[in-house]
């Protein structure tokens, strides 16, 4: 069992699942948390192959569980990755998915702990915010 603490949430990584908890440094981060954990939960249901998928989750944001994606590396970590996410067509449009319009960008942060390997391809592990 690993646990990796971020700025609002803590994942615990266990066996080949990750869990996404909100951390509980004060109460305005542990809100940040749920809501981290609500918009990941969403964006989840675009089904979009760019986003690791959430497995399950608890109402309200107190959990997200998402398979567990291996870390890139640097050399994974350039502007042809990030295009993907930035798209300026609308082929990724979901149209069963009225909230999010033809063209749009999966709100993840440029910086290498944002993604990770799933599936042989390289999608956002954190994202929503």
């Amino acid at each position: 069992m690993t646990i990796k603490k971020g700025a609002t949430r803590w994942v615990v990584l266990i066996k080949n699942i990750a869990i996404k908890i909100p951390a509980l440094y004060n109460f305005r981060g542990f809100l940040n948390g749920l809501l981290a954990n609500l918009h990941e939960i969403e964006w989840s249901k675009t089904k979009d192959k760019r986003l690791c998928p959430v497995l399950f989750y608890i109402p309200g944001g107190w959990v997200v569980i998402m398979p567990e994606c291996t870390p890139i590396d640097a050399v994974n970590f350039n502007s042809e990755l990030i295009d993907k996410f930035y798209p300026d067509s609308t082929e990724d449009y979901h149209p069963d998915n009225e909230c999010f319009p033809a063209e749009y960008n999966i709100p993840v942060e440029y910086k290498i702990d944002s993604f990770g390997w799933y599936k042989n391809q390289i999608v956002a592990i954190d994202y929503g915010t």
